[in-house]
């Protein structure tokens, strides 16, 4: 979950890199970015699709445990679906891993 939370958050900031460029830009030309001009250098985000998922009531445990079921990521991703990694073969490190 972690991963892939890590994983979208740089694809957004690579999406977004011509925006980076210009609040960098921007910094040098004022120091601080504040309020309305912040809204100007940010207004050309691509913004995603809200992940927003509906959250059954807490005192109804068979929706919450079917929620959650649902959400579980799919057989055979490397994840066991219980919220824990599967065991993964052994494989060579990568290569930012390796000295």
């Amino acid at each position: 979950l972690i991963d892939e939370a890590h994983d979208e958050a740089l694809e957004i900031l690579v999406e977004n890199a011509d925006v980076l460029d210009a609040l960098a830009d921007k910094l040098l030309e004022v120091e601080t970015v504040e309020g309305d001009l912040l809204a100007e250098v940010f207004a050309p985000i691509r913004k995603r699709p809200s992940r927003a998922v509906p959250v059954p009531a807490a005192d109804d445990p068979a929706a919450v445990l079917s929620a959650l079921r649902r959400r579980a990521p799919a057989a055979g991703n490397g994840h066991a679906g219980n919220g824990h990694h599967a065991p993964e073969a052994a494989a060579a490190p990568a290569a930012h891993d390796r000295p």
